[in-house]
């Protein structure tokens, strides 16, 4: 086990008061010495000091001012300043605690004296440390639980093959479009997809060739989202959903539209599709403002109603309400 000895300084121009402090405590704690206001700084700065026990009185640079010096810098300020003087006025005495020393002891001192306070402050010191360290840890551990905590909700309300939204967060976040679109009378729009003829392309590619659509597929639909609030999910299956922001109807067909051709421009081969040789979608696109909507359910119904007519209508198409 590691015999730890705390380090203290001892500053004084009196090289016969250097050697009966430290001859006090060198059995407890290891000591430096300086005689100069200047080279307790130098030693401060180039070594781990838990206390300070310094004299007021010296030439060039006093006590009062190397103690100045340290409680102006973030890397000193917490170290425990003693001062050991024969200045006994209690105006000395004041000064000294406004700069910020823990104590204040006047000569003649005696060794029980030296050593019970600097015992007292030391241990305040160090325990002030471990506190701070303590608090660091956990402050570190909770940054690390929130990471862990979102990460976690991120796979909550993700797909995890295709790495978009899921039905989950569909649901929480689609009634706060509608209710936010009704404070504002805003124009909700909400695209329902459906790949055509999946089935067929599942049951001929293989399910791992179609598994490859479903991520290209939605890769497409978030690469040609327009606004950072605009969102695409993956509903279940070969069935996804687009929540966006239009002005009007007519830009919203535009939209949807746009997503049709750059679904085909993919140029992903299905040969066994009656529609086209590559993979296509049949699209229902509900746009309402938000006074004229009751709640989700009614927007989901309509927006899969008009996806049935898509694909009755010959499927690779858009319908649109109204």
């Amino acid at each position: 086990m590691i015999d730890f000895k705390p380090t203290i300084l001892i500053v004084d121009d009196m090289q016969v008061n250097l050697a009966i402090l430290s001859e006090i405590l060198k059995s407890e704690y290891h000591i430096k010495v300086a005689k100069s206001g200047q080279k307790a700084l130098e030693i401060v700065q180039n070594g781990n000091i838990d206390l300070i026990l310094l004299d007021i009185v010296m030439p060039e640079l006093d006590g009062y001012e190397v103690c100045n010096i340290l409680k102006s810098s973030d890397k000193t300020r917490d170290i425990p300043i003693i001062f050991v003087t024969a200045n006994n006025e209690a105006s000395d005495e004041e000064k000294g605690f406004l700069l910020g020393a823990v104590d204040y002891i006047t000569k003649p001192f005696k060794s029980t004296t030296i050593l019970s306070r600097v015992k007292t402050h030391i241990s305040l010191h160090l325990r002030q440390i471990e506190l701070e360290i303590l608090s660091q840890t956990l402050q570190d551990k909770n940054n690390e639980l929130k990471k862990y905590i979102q990460i976690i909700e991120e796979i909550s309300i993700t797909d995890g093959l295709t790495n978009i939204y899921n039905r989950r967060h569909f649901n929480e976040m689609f009634p706060k479009v509608i209710n936010s679109a009704k404070r504002k009378d805003e124009l909700v729009c909400f695209l329902l997809l459906d790949i055509d003829h999946f089935k067929q392309y599942n049951d001929n590619y293989g399910h791992k060739a179609g598994d490859d659509v479903l991520v290209e597929f939605a890769k497409c639909l978030k690469v040609n989202l327009r606004r950072a609030d605009d969102m695409v999910f993956r509903l279940g299956g070969e069935e996804f959903g687009v929540v966006f922001k239009s002005e009007t109807k007519e830009k919203a067909l535009e939209f949807a539209n746009m997503l049709k051709g750059n679904i085909i421009d993919l140029k992903i081969e299905h040969k066994y599709s009656s529609v086209s040789n590559y993979v296509t979608a049949s699209i229902g696109l509900i746009c309402k403002y938000g006074n004229e909507i009751k709640d989700m359910d009614e927007v989901y119904k309509e927006a899969d109603g008009l996806l049935y007519k898509s694909k009755e209508n010959g499927r690779n198409q858009v319908k649109v309400n109204g």
